[in-house]
């Protein structure tokens, strides 16, 4: 049987309080392009396009600069395709908007943390008529 003091005990407490309080959190900054627009449900449509596939009227309506991390010891698996792409879309949709293209992406990982930064332009494409 282990016994610890009540000033280690303390200690073991704080730090699996701040392990478990640092394991997954997701940042994003937004910066509205132009003139704000209604936002959508946050369930819009939005589509993730290739820098070389823009339509030439699409049109830039925000910025966005996103950070997600995770540690996998609390379940924080982070990945681009599903946490970072879910990310975009609902700020996109609280922009009005109905696209997205990353213009960069880092991924990394030290020890248990895993981060991914992504920059990112908000688009409206308008509906052909």
């Amino acid at each position: 049987m282990i016994y610890f003091s009540s000033s280690q005990l303390r200690t073991v407490v704080i730090v699996f309080s701040m392990l478990a309080f640092t394991g997954c959190a997701t940042t994003t900054k937004v910066e509205t392009v132009g003139a704000q627009r209604l936002a959508l449900e946050n369930t819009c449509k939005v589509e993730i396009l290739e820098k070389s596939a823009l339509p030439p009227s699409a049109i830039t309506i925000g910025k966005l600069e996103t950070h997600i991390k995770g540690n996998i010891f609390f379940g924080g698996v982070v990945r681009t395709n599903d946490e970072g792409y879910k990310e975009l879309r609902t700020k996109v949709c609280a922009l009005g908007g109905n696209a997205v293209v990353v213009d960069d992406l880092i991924e990394s990982s030290a020890a248990e943390m895993r981060h991914i930064h992504i920059w990112a332009r908000a688009l409206l494409i308008p509906k052909a008529q």
